[in-house]
């Protein structure tokens, strides 16, 4: 009886003094097996996020830019592709919209309309000149929207080329056999509002 009467003084709720330690241990454990999951969670999902990088590093990135030239008081205006990519891919088709015509495009729809299957490597650019501006009359055949965008004091006689701004769509097909296409919207009247001419 006297033996009964300690061990209610040493229990709690019903649960003895001497299960406490197995409990914690319990709760413990549960807590670590968490906190365990958690960290594997979180490592697996670090190492997803580091291969998606590695792979979107190893993409081709093909960009198509204008880029100009001057040559004494002429500017040469240059349609640029390059692949900013880590990886080469295959370029199978260049389109322009509206089409692109003038002195310097020796080819129906743009210089680069014949590219079929040409590889570009990455950091490999192709260019091709499509229009040169002068600036030995006073703008006198430039249309008004480009006409104010020169800087003043300076002036441009013409840009050979039909349009102005077009796009630019360019196909891709990738050394996996992925086919994906990019559009550009390009236009020379902006491009020249950042040069800055010759005074006549």
């Amino acid at each position: 009886m006297i033996i009964y009467k300690k061990l209610r003084i040493l229990s709690w709720g019903g649960i003895s003094s001497m299960a406490w330690p197995a409990i914690v241990s319990a709760i413990a454990s549960a807590i670590a097996l968490v906190i365990s999951g958690f960290a594997l969670f979180q490592t697996h999902q670090n190492r997803e996020q580091t291969k998606e990088l590695f792979e979107e590093a190893r993409k081709p990135y093909v960009i198509a830019y204008i880029q100009s030239q001057q040559i004494k008081k002429s500017l040469f205006w240059n349609l640029v592709i390059k692949n900013f990519g880590g990886t080469g891919t295959y370029i199978t088709s260049v389109k322009a919209n509206p089409s692109l015509s003038g002195e310097y495009i020796p080819l129906k729809n743009n210089p680069f309309s014949a590219m079929h299957h040409q590889l570009i490597a990455p950091g490999q650019s192709y260019k091709a000149t499509i229009a040169v501006s002068e600036n030995n009359t006073r703008n006198r055949n430039l249309p008004d929207k480009i006409k104010s965008l020169i800087v003043e004091g300076h002036s441009v006689d013409k840009i050979n080329l039909s349009t102005t701004a077009f796009k630019l769509k360019i196909d891709l097909k990738d050394f996996d056999g992925t086919t994906h296409s990019e559009t550009f919207d390009l236009d020379i009247g902006s491009a020249l509002s950042l040069v800055t001419f010759f005074n006549d």
